[in-house]
């Protein structure tokens, strides 16, 4: 008889960008890849390797990790994730993943129990991962949607987000923060009157590239003597009116 072959597995662990003293909590890399590492005991498999993506989105299809470790999936080999949403955070990067480990022969795992895909599952697993891949995808763009809530809000009440501030704000040099510590932004009158002239010609019908060609004819420069683009006035009009 021949004797079975043993299963190779091959881990991966991703998680999102975020802040620092966020990078230890639930479902950290060292917490995806304990679980996948007792998954894989649990199965008598052989772990060969495991591949990180260190904040990257799961929206993300450029990740060094993830294309490393499709990339040397053979027959009889399992990648084995945390939770699906590791692998992408995205249904067609899900997907696209799931052909490529299905044709070369190899299967996905979830170490949290979510299921096997493999290409003898049954059509009721297949769809309840089908789920879960446009639960991920659904997910994402919630929270996209509730962090750029967020930072209008911010915005809005004067805060200062990022280093590159809005159009038509500068840093309050005279009250630098505020009682909660933010950073504090003013209007930068120079620039206001900029957007007062773009939402004029706005008003007026104008086009976003009549608008830029138009600021560039009378020398009026964008922020640090950059040229004017049609998105980069899109971008103000937006912002101005979903102001208030």
């Amino acid at each position: 008889m021949t004797p079975k072959t043993t299963k190779k597995a091959v881990v991966y662990c991703r998680f999102s960008p975020r802040p620092k003293e966020d990078e230890e909590k639930t479902e950290s890399i060292q917490t995806q890849n304990s679980y996948c590492e007792r998954y894989i005991a649990s199965k008598g498999w052989e772990h060969i390797v495991t591949f990180y993506d260190i904040g990257k989105s799961g929206a993300d299809f450029k990740r060094p990790g993830l294309m490393a470790a499709i990339n040397l999936l053979r027959r009889g080999y399992v990648l084995v994730v945390y939770k699906f949403d590791r692998l992408a955070r995205s249904a067609y990067i899900a997907h696209y993943v799931e052909h490529h480990a299905l044709a070369v022969g190899a299967s996905i795992a979830s170490a949290t129990n979510e299921g096997t895909i493999a290409k003898s599952m049954p059509a009721e697993e297949q769809l309840v991962i089908n789920i879960l891949h446009d639960v991920a995808d659904y997910t994402r763009k919630i929270n996209n949607y509730r962090t750029s809530m967020a930072m209008l809000w911010h915005q809005r009440n004067g805060h200062a987000m990022s280093k590159q501030l809005p159009y038509g704000k500068m840093l309050d040099e005279s009250n630098p923060r505020d009682d909660k510590g933010y950073l504090r932004m003013i209007d930068n009158p120079k620039e206001q009157k900029i957007i007062k002239k773009i939402m004029d010609w706005y008003n007026e019908g104008k086009s976003r590239l009549w608008t830029s060609r138009e600021l560039m004819k009378t020398g009026v420069t964008c922020r640090g003597n950059a040229r004017w683009h049609p998105g980069t006035v899109d971008n103000i009009i937006k912002r101005q009116l979903t102001r208030g």
